[in-house]
């Protein structure tokens, strides 16, 4: 087999018959092309012109010209006949020349789009026109030969698909994880160990009612010296309109309370010229925060300024936009009356004694969403909107000003793990991709390309990511006041050896058993991830797990992680459940002995296992007693060794 390079010239022939030419658009379907779903029933045609229309059959490639370099160009597979735009580009392969299917993945492909990309023409709107498209070139085999690469390729797009959905599973689960965190800081459960801590920072004269009424003195005082205008009161609380408890301390209030300033930006047309003053508009709120990506500007003499330059802190808000985005807020932190904003945000200034970084956390959060704007977006024309009357009736939890500091160190915190691992997930996306592209240009090329997921699962064996999941679940299932770590690490080892989960674990001799030092690394990212905190009790030096806002995440984690092992697992756990510490200690030493002299070829006997048992620490001896027993329930429960994995020593 040999590969060689061919300009597209070569391989296809245009196809352009108008349908005046063939008797009429009668009875023909108007046809369009989606990157997504390739040919499809077009919505916008011009059907009063359709005998201007091009024919498109089987056999027929079609692309926009100006759309075709994000990937939009389909080829017709069924035996049908319909009508097609006539600013759209049609061919069809030559004879013997090269596999439809297999032109069109890499016409999809990233060396595709980059070729297409540079030979469009144009400067503002590219167009690939059918000569252009001729240039392209591309490496391909004998054609008796393409029809196993198609294959091969199919094959591991199959793959590739598979974990691009578990990829985008696991960042919806991030996603949700943020939302976690943040219910747990409005509600106060965040920071239980502050006010623990710190009483004489919540209660008196430091409480959030306190505060509520240190506020209103001063914006009275504000409006008596001239620097407020007098507004409308707001209407007091309700119990029915209190979405959900706070800790004693906090306040209900509205956001009209605690804000002294509420304003529409401008409506000022903006440009591309970036010598005047940046314009933040809907687009440059992100996930909570402000992006100076994509900006226009304004001139400085436009009427709404200096009155609507931004100042450290503002918390603009979108007031009009689509229903999902709707409602997103982020916090300027720049240098004052340099940039201003558009008339779709809102600009809410606080007074000094409110962190305005808490509040923003609320308005981004589900609680605050579900109760508080949804209920009151008014959808017009295809777009949501969210006026500033009922922004200042938002009601909101308000902790003392020490304790909103403390949520808003504690989300920062949490939140960076989150960006760590939705970091690492979209590593992993583009990795995903990289590798389906190098299949097929391997492939092309006669190079032996490896099966995309033999490269991604070759990591599994030793993801500890994967092993903190189980040990989660584990400590989700077994958590009581007798659970710890001690506990925990035995179940962990008899669940990665009786199910021989390959995590190159590192065993030990350890006077309570087994013991892999990656367990600190484990109840690291355990707290990272904000599942458990493990703690040692002051009494007995017990290591012992609390759980964090996170932990509802774990069993779909689970569910996900070990699908294939879930039965397994399930047994071994209803099998231990109500086991004691000191039980799963006799158990796994037990077993690692007795692992131990299978896979050393070594005589297997109760006498021997119990000789073992008793020298792998001299503090064993307490449980003489209860080593038969101990293996005689082994045995009844079927948690018999095979041999798996390696020597345990010290």
């Amino acid at each position: 087999m040999s590969s060689r390079i061919y300009k597209l010239k070569e391989l296809v022939e245009s196809f352009s018959v108008r349908a005046k030419d063939l008797g009429g658009s009668e009875n023909l379907p108007f046809l369009g092309v989606s990157n997504e779903k390739g040919i499809t029933e077009s919505k916008y045609a011009a059907e009063e012109k359709g005998d201007d229309y091009k024919i498109i059959e089987k056999g027929c490639f079609a692309y926009n010209p100006y759309r075709i370099n994000v990937g939009s160009i389909a080829y017709v597979e069924e035996d049908i006949k319909g009508l097609i735009s006539p600013a759209y580009v049609l061919f069809k392969v030559k004879p013997n020349k090269v596999l439809p299917q297999l032109l069109l993945t890499f016409l999809k492909s990233s060396e595709g789009l980059s070729q297409i990309k540079q030979h469009a023409r144009g400067t503002v709107r590219q167009a690939l026109r059918f000569e252009d498209l001729c240039r392209i070139e591309v490496t391909l085999p004998d054609y008796d030969k393409q029809t196993e690469i198609i294959d091969r390729y199919k094959k591991n797009q199959l793959q590739s698909d598979s974990l691009s959905t578990e990829l985008t599973h696991q960042l919806d689960l991030v996603r949700q994880l943020r939302q976690s965190f943040l219910r747990e800081a409005m509600q106060g459960k965040l920071t239980a160990d502050f006010r623990s801590a710190h009483p004489e920072l919540i209660e008196g004269e430091n409480s959030a009612q306190a505060l509520l009424e240190k506020i209103k003195a001063e914006k009275k005082q504000l409006i008596k010296d001239g620097k407020l205008k007098k507004e409308k009161e707001l209407a007091p609380i309700g119990e029915d309109e209190i979405p959900f408890e706070i800790p004693e301390g906090w306040a209900w209030c509205r956001l009209g309370e605690i804000a002294y300033n509420i304003e529409y930006g401008t409506s000022e047309k903006a440009d591309l010229n970036s010598v005047n003053i940046p314009v933040l508009r809907m687009n440059n709120i992100q996930n909570g925060k402000i992006v100076l990506d994509n900006l226009k500007y304004v001139k400085d003499t436009i009427k709404d300024l200096p009155r609507l330059y931004l100042f450290n802190n503002d918390l603009l808000f979108n007031r009009t936009n689509s229903w999902e985005l709707v409602g997103k807020s982020g916090v300027y932190k720049g240098q004052n009356s340099v940039m201003t904003f558009a008339s779709y945000l809102i600009r809410i200034q606080f007074i000094e004694q409110i962190s305005v970084d808490f509040i923003n956390s609320y308005i981004n959060s589900s609680f605050c969403r579900e109760s508080q704007l949804e209920p009151h977006i008014i959808q017009q024309n295809g777009q949501a909107n969210f006026n500033g009357t009922k922004l200042k009736n938002i009601i909101s939890p308000l902790p003392p000003l020490s304790e909103q500091q403390a949520i808003v160190s504690k989300l920062d915190e949490l939140m960076r793990t989150c960006d760590e691992l939705e970091a690492s997930i979209r590593a992993s996306q583009q990795q995903n991709e990289m590798l389906l592209q190098q299949v097929l240009r391997e492939a092309l090329e006669e190079k032996k390309a490896e099966p995309v997921l033999q490269t991604v699962s070759a990591t599994r064996k030793s993801n500890i990511s994967e092993r903190t999941i189980l040990a989660a679940y584990l400590i989700r299932r077994f958590n009581s006041d007798g659970f710890g770590r001690v506990m925990m690490m035995k179940l962990l080892f008899l669940v990665e050896y009786i199910c021989q989960i390959d995590f190159e674990s590192k065993y030990v001799v350890n006077v309570a058993g087994p013991y892999d030092e990656l367990i600190l690394e484990i109840e690291s990212k355990l707290r990272r991830y904000g599942i458990y905190d493990a703690r040692k009790n002051k009494i007995d030096n017990h290591v012992r797990y609390h759980e964090m806002m996170g932990v509802a995440t774990v069993d779909e984690l689970f569910e996900e992680k070990f699908s294939g092992e879930k039965e397994q697992i399930e047994s071994i756990i209803s099998t231990f459940k109500k086991a004691k510490w000191e039980q799963c200690e006799i158990v796994a030493t037990l077993y690692a002995v007795w692992n131990n002299r299978i896979i050393k070829g070594q005589i297997i006997n109760d006498l021997a296992l119990k000789q073992d048992f008793l020298n792998w620490d001299p503090r064993k001896q307490k449980y003489t007693d209860r080593l038969d027993s101990a293996l005689d329930w082994m045995r009844g429960n079927n948690i018999i060794p095979a041999g798996w994995g390696s020597v345990i020593e010290k």
